[in-house]
């Protein structure tokens, strides 16, 4: 197919499972405009694009959440033609990420911009930005009003090539804690304001970073019992 594996638009409970999407021209799995959705157990592989895309779900103004969940998918080898993430969630609100293996893609495993009430809990990600750079494992980016998204109990190793945590350029109010982060340039890179790290496990990576990218004096940025370990894991 030179388009997209799985498209769906303005749905709302429909369950995508246990499907195998390879050799498609775009996405693998593209969910626009829905609500309590779920997309589970999927293998994804061989894209030209990303592996699953989630936009537009939810109500930012009101806060209201989409309830779609994106549980227990496989996704690596994607992004041939287009260096795009693993899991893309964009302008939404209340969408469950958990359970998934991302690995071997050529930019982020997981990027998120202009969200609300996000949570990511118990992925494991390793081998990222393997074509670029400058990118996190999980990825995020100039957004002073992305408040409430939760990182949680995630597993990230074998990252040499980019950050673990990238809250880039102004983002706000991320909350990164429980995590296991080995081998990343840096563990946590942190920019804007009001974003907060706690009970993260570091482990042979470069450092843990702070910057203050925002043009306002109203910063608030907090990295607290992070625990960094010198040690490596082995291959």
């Amino acid at each position: 197919s030179m388009g997209n594996g799985i498209d769906m638009q303005n749905s709302h409970h429909i369950t995508i499972a246990g499907n195998t999407v390879l050799n498609v021209g775009n996405g693998g799995i593209i969910d626009t405009g829905g609500y309590s959705n779920v997309i589970k157990s999927n293998d994804i592989y061989d894209t030209g694009g990303f592996g699953i895309s989630v936009g537009g779900q939810g109500d930012r103004a009101t806060l209201t959440s989409a309830g779609t969940r994106i549980s227990n998918n496989h996704i690596h080898n994607i992004g041939e033609h287009a260096h795009l993430a693993g899991i893309v969630i964009r302008d939404s609100v209340g969408i469950w990420v958990d359970h998934n293996l991302i690995h071997d893609v050529p930019r982020d495993a997981i990027r998120y911009e202009r969200n609300n009430n996000l949570t990511f809990e118990f992925n494991e990600v390793h081998n990222t930005a393997l074509e670029e750079t400058d990118t996190g494992a999980f990825y995020t980016a100039q957004d002073w009003s992305s408040y409430g998204n939760d990182l949680r109990y995630n597993f990230i190793h074998h990252n040499r090539r980019s950050n673990g945590f990238y809250a880039d350029g102004s983002d706000a109010g991320d909350n990164y804690y429980n995590n296991i982060i080995q081998g990343s340039d840096r563990a946590l890179q942190l920019n804007g304001h009001h974003n907060i790290a706690k009970n993260n496990v570091v482990v042979a990576s470069n450092s843990v970073r702070i910057e203050n990218r925002s043009d306002t004096k109203d910063q608030s940025l907090v990295v607290s019992k992070s625990y960094g370990v010198d040690s490596t894991f082995a291959d």
